[in-house]
């Protein structure tokens, strides 16, 4: 369970906190991967096609932005 979290932070990190135009909101993930790399916690590689999946793509936003704020609303 450990290790599925810390891959899950490095994703976010490396992904929506990069590149999400909600960006400014996710500070808490950034905040919570320095906090654990400062005590030693090692985060595994990401993969590109688990990244390419939290990226924007070049036909609107990426699949958070796309669930973080439903263009219906």
């Amino acid at each position: 369970m450990q290790q599925r979290i810390l891959e899950l932070l490095e994703e976010w990190r490396q992904t929506i906190c990069q590149t999400s135009r909600y960006k400014e909101d996710l500070g808490f993930i950034r905040d919570m991967h320095r906090l654990l790399s400062c005590k030693g916690y090692l985060f595994p590689e990401v993969r590109r096609e688990d990244a390419a999946v939290l990226n924007p793509s070049d036909v609107g936003g990426g699949l958070v932005d796309l669930l973080w704020f439903p263009s219906f609303i």
